[in-house]
């Protein structure tokens, strides 16, 4: 009896994780999932975390909802945001995307002149989501932004040269290490 216990929880973890996907999917690139959306979409997440307090991929996407919310409503109070991103890494500490999203927040929160927002603290989580997981190109493009508010360009084109290196086909890129070479 315990294997297919395991096995269910196995199952239900993977289940946990396909929705999570598709949620992020949703939530960053379907530009039709609007703030009513969103707001509902947080709603059903509450009993989920509820039931399921240490999972750490419920709080994280409780904070990317919120994230979403805040930005693209143009709303203040990031702390609640930043405290989903800060249980998910308590919970799962070698995550490189639960450090990433809590990085973005702080960038986003200074961006609106909130008084938790900090290039520092995003710029650190950027660098220790890089250490967890080198692989995601935007992770290098992110940084290198954050590198080049503070005029260290070359640094920032050593960025978003690896960047284009994981991924040659994002205009986006090229955009920002050209930006940058002409602020040298």
């Amino acid at each position: 009896m315990l294997l297919l216990d395991s096995d269910l929880a196995e199952s239900a973890r993977n289940t946990m994780r396909a929705m999570v996907s598709e949620a992020y999917y949703w939530i960053t690139k379907d530009r039709d999932f609007g703030p009513a959306d969103l707001h509902e979409f947080l709603a059903n997440l509450y009993p989920l975390i509820e039931k399921s307090p240490d999972n750490a991929d419920l709080w994280w996407l409780r904070g990317l909802v919120r994230f979403h919310l805040r930005a693209r409503c143009h709303l203040g109070f990031w702390e609640d945001v930043l405290s989903d991103f800060e249980q998910a890494i308590k919970i799962n500490p070698r995550q490189g995307y639960y450090h990433f999203w809590h990085g973005r927040t702080y960038f986003w929160a200074d961006d609106q002149k909130q008084p938790i927002g900090s290039l520092e603290n995003a710029l650190h989580d950027y660098d220790h989501a890089i250490e967890l997981d080198p692989s995601p190109a935007y992770f290098y493009r992110s940084r290198g932004i954050r590198i080049s508010f503070f005029r260290r360009n070359r640094e920032a084109i050593d960025d978003f040269n690896h960047a284009i290196n994981l991924d040659p086909n994002v205009a986006d890129f090229y955009l920002w290490r050209g930006n940058s070479f002409d602020s040298c």
